[in-house]
């Protein structure tokens, strides 16, 4: 009966151990969590900064093929891109319109509007020599510059 009974009293963990191991827990959590929220926030500004360049690039696309002169558009937080017609006034949209908001989760700002003519140049910025749109989450902030000939940098 003894050894049963000193079997019981070394089966389990003692309090002190239990709370080692919590404590230690607790300061890797507290380490880890603002980390993983700031990676998740240069993830969000990456991939929102990236459907940026490829909604410019449709718009530089959807211009060449069709001839025509076309409009890269960021209106509250949208982007989007519109082809002038050939005669008429109604413009039609190219593709489906990109949220940043609702997408990524972040804020873009820049210039309203950016055309681009027929041979894939951009002829008219509402302001400036370049383009440039800074995509915002938190204390992240990415930029995407676009040069009078249409090339993205960074």
């Amino acid at each position: 009966m003894t050894n049963s009974l000193r079997d019981r009293r070394t089966a389990g963990f003692s309090l002190i151990e239990m709370l080692i191991v919590v404590s230690l827990i607790s300061a890797i959590t507290l380490f880890a969590f603002p980390r993983a929220g700031m990676i998740r926030d240069r993830s969000q500004v990456g991939g929102a900064r990236t459907a940026l360049m490829n909604e410019f690039n449709a718009a530089r696309v959807a211009a060449r093929s069709g001839n025509r002169t076309t409009v890269f558009r960021l209106a509250n937080n949208v982007f989007f891109v519109e082809r002038r017609p050939f005669t008429g006034t109604v413009k039609e949209t190219v593709g489906s319109p990109v949220s940043m908001q609702i997408e990524h989760g972040v804020t873009a700002s820049g210039p309203d509007s950016i055309v681009i003519d027929p041979r894939g140049m951009v002829s008219y910025y509402s302001s400036g020599t370049s383009a440039t749109y800074l995509v915002r989450r938190g204390s992240i902030v990415d930029s995407v510059v676009i040069n009078s000939y249409g090339r993205v940098l960074r």
